[in-house]
């Protein structure tokens, strides 16, 4: 008998092709990264960078009457991920984020910040074709801004609504490649929400205020959900305590709770963050707990994240993250633990290391982390999880 030629199912020719494709751009990125850092390098390193991100800034007109200044705003983030656990693994390289826009600063006290997130991951359509690269996905930023008297700003509209340690660390400037799951399950991971906020000074305290629609727009808000509010209280005892920093920040989030709401069903969040940095060492900590509602249990999570300058351009970044809920299945994976088992637990503990290489401060950056966790689950309904993962990739900012 002749040999049969074993025939790959397509699905698999797919998933096999893309992945080559990713890896091959996170190479070519990764040359094109060095390259540039060699160029940079063997002049005025800072300069170098300086005049390549000023082109960003199209117009610059301070002492101007009304019309300002004109930048594009965006970031670029694309990495590799390798996850393998008892239950089974995922490999993976794409585009974490891609968004653009700009900023337009103009009569002295205002500024207005357009920017949209885009999906540059390529989609499989019947018969082969690759659809959906370059696709819009939402709008991330688009608010008004008005400066006050004292310190004091106005928003309005579209914005970021951070709390939480990562929650509130725009992902520009994250020392970790992901955040911390501590911050996956209690924070509003859709970010993003229309609403108006106030924040300023208050005496020796920074307070921040705001109350936002909680429908899941890619838009503005279509105002077919409930609200939360969201307060912010901060104190810098750096100087005080003859430390390089050291920052205390306690938020308070309250959740109206509605079905139609696509924030998660949480009733009330309090968080405790405190970050600490002299000389080359820091630390960052977050307690925090939330009381669900509906399906969700009460969580109560740690994270404490110490992290070593060897210089200005290399960082060593450790983390420990501890969640745990009070009835079954309260605690959601984090990004790519969800790729392997989509079911919740209720224990969760994670170890993190990571390196990370700034070329350019948080505007060009590469970051590596490897880290270890493992989720109980005492209703034993598939939630269990032992494993370790692997992130690397780049990350642009202008």
């Amino acid at each position: 008998m002749g040999s049969t030629v074993p025939v790959i199912p397509r699905d698999n020719l797919v998933s096999r092709s893309r992945r080559c494709f990713s890896r091959f751009v996170f190479a070519v990125v990764l040359v094109i990264l060095n390259i540039t850092s060699l160029l940079a390098q063997a002049g005025e390193s800072d300069s170098t960078y300086d005049k390549i991100w000023s082109y960003a800034v199209l117009y610059d007109q301070p002492d101007a009457n009304f019309f300002q200044k004109f930048a594009l705003t965006g970031r670029a983030q694309y990495e590799y991920v390798y996850a393998d656990a008892e239950q089974g693994d995922f490999e993976d390289s794409l585009w974490r984020r891609f968004r653009f826009g700009a900023k337009i600063d103009f009569a002295d006290d205002w500024r207005f910040h357009l920017e949209a997130d885009f999906d540059l991951e390529f989609e499989e359509e019947a018969g082969g074709d690759r659809q959906g690269q370059g696709r819009y996905n939402r709008l991330t930023d688009a608010y008004l801004a008005w400066d006050l008297h004292d310190d004091w700003q106005l928003k309005l509209l579209k914005q970021s609504a951070g709390f939480t340690l990562d929650g509130y660390t725009s992902s520009k400037s994250l020392l970790t490649s992901e955040r911390n799951n501590l911050t996956n399950n209690l924070w509003f991971t859709a970010e993003y929400f229309t609403g108006i906020t106030a924040s300023g000074n208050c005496g020796t305290l920074s307070c921040k205020g705001g109350v936002f629609s909680s429908d899941g727009s890619d838009e503005l808000s279509e105002f077919n959900a409930g609200y939360f509010s969201l307060l912010n209280v901060s104190h810098d005892l750096g100087e005080m305590l003859n430390q390089e920093a050291l920052k205390l920040s306690a938020f308070y989030v309250y959740n109206d709770r509605d079905d139609a709401a696509s924030t998660p069903e949480y009733s009330n969040i309090v968080s405790l963050v405190a970050q600490w940095q002299d000389g080359p060492w820091g630390l960052s900590t977050d307690l925090s707990h939330g009381w669900g509602y509906a399906e969700q249990s009460d969580v109560l999570g740690l994270v404490a994240m110490p992290y070593y300058n060897f210089s200005e351009h290399w960082q060593l970044v450790l983390r420990y993250t501890w969640l745990r809920s009070d009835e079954d299945a309260g605690v959601r994976f984090g990004r790519y633990e969800r790729e392997i088992v989509g079911i919740r637990g209720d224990r969760y503990r994670e170890f993190f290391a990571g390196v990370n290489w700034y070329l350019y401060g948080h505007k060009l950056k590469w970051q590596t982390g490897f880290k270890e966790s493992r989720m109980d689950d005492a209703a034993n309904a598939g939630g269990d999880y032992d494993g370790w993962e692997i992130v690397s990739g780049i990350r642009l900012s202008w």
